[in-house]
C-alpha cells in the first residue's frame, strides 16, 4: 500500500505487512496487523524516519452481494527509527485510528480488498546518550490493497 505520514520532513511510504481476521459472528471480527513502511520515504540517509505499527482490530462487516464493506477501529504499538540530533534513536508510542474497506469475493476462499486508514501516533520519549529525547506525536493515512485467504 501507500503511507503517508505527516511528522517533519517525511515523504510518503510504501507500506508492506499481513493482517488477520477471525469472526466471531457473521458481521463482527477480530484479529491483529503488522505492517512496516520501506525505506524510500526517508528525506535522506543522514535524515532517517521509518515505522512499523503493530497492534489489533476490531471490524464491523457489511455483506454486499459479492463482497463487504468493512468499519473498523485499531490499536497498537509503533516502532520508529529516526535520528534527531543526527543520532539513531528508537521510539515506541502507542497508535490509534480507523479503517474501511472493501473485500471483493473472488473464490469462496479468496478476497481482493482494498482498504483505507487514518492512525494517530502518540509523542513518543527515548534516551540518546543519556540525554532525553522527545519525538512529536504525528499521523498517518494509508491506501492498501489485499489478497486475503480465507480458511
Amino acid at each position: 500500500g501507500y503511507s503517508i505520514p505527516d511528522a517533519p520532513n517525511t515523504n510518503p511510504y510504501m507500506l508492506f505487512g499481513i493482517k488477520g481476521s477471525a469472526f466471531l459472528s457473521p458481521t463482527f471480527s477480530t484479529g491483529g496487523y503488522f505492517l512496516s513502511s520501506d525505506k524510500q520515504g526517508q528525506p535522506s540517509m543522514t535524515d532517517k524516519f521509518r515505522y512499523s505499527l503493530a497492534g489489533v482490530h476490531a471490524t464491523y462487516h457489511i455483506a454486499s452481494g459479492k463482497g463487504d464493506t468493512y468499519f473498523g477501529v485499531r490499536l497498537g504499538i509503533t516502532k520508529v527509527n529516526t535520528n534527531p540530533g543526527g543520532v539513531d534513536a528508537t521510539f515506541s508510542p502507542y497508535h490509534y485510528g480507523i479503517a474501511t474497506g472493501y473485500d471483493f469475493h473472488v473464490l469462496p476462499y479468496l478476497n481482493i480488498g482494498f482498504e483505507g486508514s487514518y492512525l494517530h501516533a502518540q509523542p513518543g520519549k527515548t534516551t540518546q546518550n543519556g540525554t532525553p529525547v522527545e519525538m512529536k506525536s504525528f499521523n498517518i493515512m494509508s491506501f492498501m490493497i489485499s489478497a486475503q485467504f480465507m480458511l
